[in-house]
């Protein structure tokens, strides 16, 4: 039985635009409906512009998200082809039983897709808002989508995949997710050549998808279309995708295309000017099978999600997992509003949670060293006297499979190692932090950590095979690891050495920072590990290298000039 309330992200209000983590009840399934277990939720540009700019939603507290997959936890009682435990990709809806960034969710069975096990959850939750936004785009013969839709016939309808061989097809943006799965989708309707826009450094990985032509979006306008129109050989491009559609990219889709072509955009019209009379249709897509309109298109490719997934025929987005749970969402979601993010797809886990033990008598001390951060001539220099406690180590609870049959089954898991500086940044200036940690050995209980190079000073993403057996579930752990570093600065000056001062006075000055290491350990478990109360770990502990105590105090403005600098880079 699932639980009674359960975590959301929320907005609460129009004014705050900020996300919030609160508690609500859990959705009761209708008769043709499932109840979900989400396990993973893919976070979208229209997320964050929900949040900035107040797009669609109206009705507050609104909870948000509306791509993901999970497990089905109930089956209403009309549904017939899915049982409790499959795992399943859906597209939600912007009302709080329907959205994603929770721990349930509600969706009507004919929208939902049971996931091959050739591809993870977490590509899954990946699919379904991206793809929807082409297919609905392209295939809606729904008489009321005429404003959304160019009513192409779909591949799996008769002359779907004949009718447009030998055409050429542009596609702007062809490394955003919805680009990837315009590439796709248009090579099963047999378009050819599929010419797309990207950075090259997505080229390669363009092309195994289905894309015949990638050319460098950094180029002119001018440039770009001259180039499409000699890989085209002088054939008409009939078909337009703006995967994009901003200001800079519509008027080069609507330039590029011939008249009594189509142009499909994924976000409104907004081009500047056009001709009377060119004859160029142009929709803008609204990419959810969630509504009325759109809902028989939407049932006809989920029938089939299924077999083009296990096939091949449709690759999900490439993935990047946020971590902390809800939390993590939101800085993903700020990450994408500054175009931080790019040929990827960043994915949450709302089941993440944590399992937390921390050093027996408080933080641990497990190194003490001094840090050159500049030498001069003569011997003259400024150091940091580097403190690393150990304050916590954290078992997070990534992805969990439950396997109802009578036979193995085997799962792909991705899961990533990598440093981050989570507090008191600016000391990365003067200190390699990443560095500090590489080859540090720490002895927890009765085990010794030695972190290495693709947990601290680079990041990796390791894929799993997870092999879980008959009638049993099976949980993924990621480990994670808290340090405090605390240092204080040492001047070698004047012939001795000093402790750095503040200013006025001999208050010696400090600087602290808060390292995170998603490690490379993980554990794999029948039985969930519970998160009540923090646990305790008995921790190697050392001796303190640097005593301020050993040396005079020198005040800020006594310091060097060139010490002086250093420490204001930091902030001190």
């Amino acid at each position: 039985m699932p639980p009674t309330t359960h975590k959301a992200l929320f907005l609460l209000d129009e004014q705050s635009h900020e996300w919030v983590i609160r508690e609500r009840p859990v959705s009761t399934p209708g008769p043709k409906d499932l109840l979900i277990k989400i396990t993973a939720t893919a976070l979208n540009p229209v997320d964050w512009k929900i949040q900035s700019l107040g797009y669609f939603v109206k009705e507050f507290p609104y909870v948000g998200g509306t791509d993901a997959a999970g497990l089905v936890e109930e089956v209403g009682s009309e549904v017939t082809n899915f049982a409790k435990g499959d795992r399943v990709l859906f597209q939600g809806w912007f009302d709080n039983p329907r959205a994603t960034f929770q721990q349930y969710a509600v969706v009507a069975a004919e929208i939902a897709a049971k996931i091959p096990n050739t591809i993870s959850t977490d590509q899954a939750a990946t699919v379904a808002l991206a793809l929807a936004t082409v297919v609905t785009g392209l295939y809606n013969h729904n008489p009321q989508a005429k404003s959304i839709s160019v009513g192409f016939p779909a591949p799996w309808e008769e002359g779907g995949t004949t009718k447009f061989a030998g055409q050429p097809v542009f596609i702007i943006g062809g490394a955003s997710s919805v680009g990837q799965y315009a590439i796709q989708v248009t090579k099963l309707s047999g378009f050819f050549p599929i010419i797309a826009t990207a950075s090259l450094r997505h080229e390669a990985f363009l092309k195994s998808l289905g894309a015949t032509h990638v050319i460098d979006r950094t180029l002119s306008a001018a440039a770009i279309q001259a180039e499409v129109t000699k890989i085209g050989g002088g054939k008409p491009i009939e078909l337009v995708y703006d995967a994009i559609s901003l200001a800079d990219t519509q008027p080069l889709a609507y330039d590029v295309l011939v008249p009594g072509g189509y142009l499909v955009l994924s976000l409104p019209d907004i081009i500047p000017a056009k001709k009377a009379g060119d004859n160029k249709t142009i929709v803008s897509t609204f990419g959810n099978v969630q509504t009325p309109e759109n809902r028989e298109v939407g049932v006809a490719l989920y029938s089939r999600l299924t077999e083009w997934l296990e096939t091949g025929k449709l690759v999900p987005n490439r993935v990047e997992v946020v971590h902390n749970g809800l939390a993590g969402i939101i800085d993903g979601l700020e990450r994408m509003k500054n175009d931080q993010v790019s040929g990827t797809k960043l994915v949450a886990h709302p089941q993440e949670t944590y399992i937390v033990n921390k050093p027996a008598g408080g933080d641990a001390l497990v190194k003490s060293e001094r840090s050159t951060i500049v030498t001069h001539s003569g011997g003259e220099g400024l150091y940091a006297a580097v403190d690393t406690y150990l304050v916590d180590t954290t078992w997070m609870r990534q992805v969990s499979w439950e396997n109802r049959t009578d036979a193995m089954q085997t799962y792909q898991h991705s899961y990533t190692t990598e440093l981050k500086v989570t507090q008191g940044t600016e000391v990365t200036v003067a200190v390699n932090v990443g560095a500090a940690f590489e080859g540090l050995s720490v002895g927890v209980d009765t085990s010794t950590k030695t972190f290495t190079t693709k947990e601290t000073t680079s990041s990796e993403t390791k894929t799993m095979t997870i092999n879980v057996p008959p009638r049993s579930t099976l949980t993924f752990y990621q480990r994670q690891y808290t340090f405090r570093t605390s240092m204080f600065f040492i001047l070698n000056a004047w012939h001795q050495e000093w402790n750095a001062g503040s200013p006025g006075g001999y208050d010696i000055e400090r600087k602290t920072c808060t390292v995170q290491i998603n490690s490379e350990d993980y554990l794999t478990t029948e039985t969930e590990l519970t998160n009540e109360g923090v646990g305790t770990v008995r921790v190697n502990t050392v001796a303190r290298a640097n005593n301020e105590g050993d040396r005079l105090t020198r005040k800020r403005e006594n310091l060097t000039e060139w010490a002086k600098q250093q420490l204001s880079k930091m902030g001190i």
